[in-house]
């Protein structure tokens, strides 16, 4: 039986994310179609969705709030105050709120959802649409009711972290989020390289995407950490020692670290963006 049996949860937007988190949660039995209700804008798309998931089709977002325990808020972060703004005063502290938004952190959150406590910012990325995923929560109550809530409704999208303060979500965000956007940007440059040497770009693109994918479930399958599983590939005075010395002679980490950084800053100026 599930955690969330007794609990109804709605969807404030049915996007993609949102239509991924509803496809995990009802094929896993975490929750049945009639515990589920959602807003949506697009009339297209709303009997897309009910086709699809037989969920529960809220006429606004005041009688979604007022039907649900659970308000998942999935719209992007330029829509997310027009969205809820006007309904705040529906919320109530036995109300759960979670916000999948990007840079609107958690102090802003509780700043507009000042009705209640129950408050979780979630993060994911885009891996998670094939369960897959790294996803980040961050809340700041002393018990362990929202911890289980959020591990219910996200664990089969992929692996789980909670963190401890909007520093440590920030670097997460950057790390996972974007930091899928940053994996395809170095796969097209391997890719690009090896179709210099003749290589055919739909081969180069399936040999380094079965590259990184091995070295990922090797990683994963194993006891060592990334060094030590660097060092076995790695001989001296070897082609892959070539390699690394250049990338170290060039500052590649630092390369790396700076744009990082540019990113995480990237992330809380969209947070002051966002007015309250």
């Amino acid at each position: 039986m599930s955690y969330l049996k007794n609990y109804k949860v709605g969807f404030i937007g049915c996007g993609n994310l949102a239509q991924s988190i509803l496809q995990s949660v009802l094929t896993n039995k975490v929750l049945s179609p009639g515990q589920i209700y959602f807003t949506n804008r697009s009339e297209a798309k709303k009997e897309k969705i009910i086709k699809e998931f037989q969920i529960n089709y809220s006429q606004g977002n005041d009688e979604l709030i007022e039907e649900c325990d659970i308000v998942v808020v999935a719209v992007k972060p330029q829509d997310f105050y027009a969205a809820v703004e006007p309904y705040v005063a529906n919320f109530t502290e036995s109300h759960v709120v979670i916000s999948l938004a990007a840079g609107i952190n958690f102090n802003q959150l509780s700043s507009l959802f000042s009705t209640t406590k129950q408050i979780v910012r979630v993060m994911t990325n885009t891996a998670s649409s094939v369960s897959t995923g790294v996803l980040g929560y961050l809340h700041n109550q002393n018990t362990d009711v929202l911890d289980s809530i959020i591990q219910n409704l996200f664990s089969n999208l992929g692996d789980v972290y909670k963190l401890n303060n909007e520093d440590e979500m920030g670097a997460f965000t950057v790390a996972t989020s974007s930091g899928v956007g940053f994996a395809f940007e170095i796969m097209t440059y391997w890719t690009e390289w090896l179709e210099e040497y003749g290589i055919d770009k739909s081969l180069a693109e399936k040999m380094i995407v079965q590259t990184f994918l091995g070295a990922s479930k090797l990683a994963n399958s194993s006891d060592q950490n990334l060094t030590e599983l660097q060092k076995q590939v790695v001989s001296k005075k070897g082609v892959t020692q070539a390699g690394l010395d250049s990338m170290c002679e060039m500052e590649l980490d630092r390369v790396f670290r700076v744009s990082f950084e540019k990113a995480v800053m990237r992330d809380k100026e969209l947070g002051k963006q966002f007015s309250p």
